[in-house]
């Protein structure tokens, strides 16, 4: 009897074993750090499927055609730790989930599901795609096609190692310009930030690149938390950080004050500081269209 009962606990952790292993082999990690910390250990990259997973219509095909697939899942974990950040509309998630995905989509500037970045293991993306047609082989070829963005991101990344000045500014925009290319820039600002300051006299064109590229966002952004708290000395602080990073360009900063003036002015702000921004503006660019507009602005 004993002797029966310790051959089936020894199969049972047999079993066990083998259970874990293969739960391991397929599961789709939904933590994300934990996630990053195995593909440090492991040397492989990260597979992050963004996913509205019972109610998008393309996320659910892309997971019966795709994603599901025991032979898909098999491939793609030789090189890949697989994770999902869902957004269920039926399920709620625990509260320390769902803030996690809301801030992954947030930094990564995810717009629509499903959304597939390719990561690595230091969390930067270097590939983006979402639902592909023709099965599973396709979308492993397709996989390996996005792989190769990477070597090239890299390769710049080591030529711009050991350099300074324009010269590695270059480097970095190499790089960066294929991270634009794939949609996946937000996660360099540290980078975009280095290649402004190298080229802070805009001697290259880098720096108004690089700053034009975010412009539009920034003051979105800045306009959309406006509107939520109504602060709107923040918000003009928030545009003096803009007037430095365009101050090479005197209609950009013409433009930054005009803005600047008008959120103190609909926020019915002391007149003062209208009046102090808009004066700003016209010294920005006397000779600019705008100085007419502008000083009629300050007769009134």
């Amino acid at each position: 009897m004993k002797k029966s009962l310790m051959a089936i606990v020894i199969m049972a952790a047999s079993l066990l074993g083998q259970g874990g292993a293969f739960a391991k082999d397929t599961v789709w990690m939904t933590d994300f750090e934990q996630a990053r910390t195995l593909a440090g250990q492991t040397g492989k990259d990260l597979l992050v499927n963004f996913s509205g997973s019972d109610w998008c219509h393309w996320c659910e095909r892309l997971k019966a055609e795709v994603t599901g697939d025991a032979k898909f899942i098999e491939t793609v974990q030789e090189k890949f730790v697989l994770v999902e950040i869902d957004f269920p509309d039926k399920i709620k998630l625990p509260e320390k989930v769902q803030k996690q995905n809301e801030e992954l989509a947030a930094h990564y500037g995810v717009e629509g599901f499903p959304t597939v970045l390719l990561v690595d293991e230091a969390g930067r993306a270097y590939a983006q795609t979402g639902y592909c047609e023709g099965g599973v082989q396709s979308y492993i070829e397709h996989l390996e096609q996005l792989r190769l963005i990477k070597s090239d991101r890299d390769r710049y990344l080591s030529l711009a190692h050991g350099k300074s000045g324009e010269e590695r500014a270059k480097m970095l925009d190499g790089a960066l310009g294929l991270m634009a290319e794939q949609g996946v820039l937000s996660g360099y600002k540290d980078l975009v930030e280095e290649i402004k300051l190298l080229d802070r006299e805009n001697k290259s064109g880098l720096r108004e690149k690089y700053v034009l590229m975010g412009l539009r966002d920034r003051i979105e952004a800045i306009i959309y938390d406006l509107s939520e708290t109504d602060e709107y000395e923040k918000a003009a602080q928030e545009m003096d950080d803009i007037i430095v990073d365009v101050s090479y360009d005197p209609q950009l900063v013409q433009g930054a004050y005009l803005l600047k003036a008008k959120i103190y002015k609909d926020y019915d702000a002391d007149d003062a500081l209208v009046t102090k921004a808009l004066s700003d503006a016209y010294d920005a660019f006397p000779e600019g269209p705008s100085a007419e507009f502008i000083k009629a602005g300050l007769a009134q």
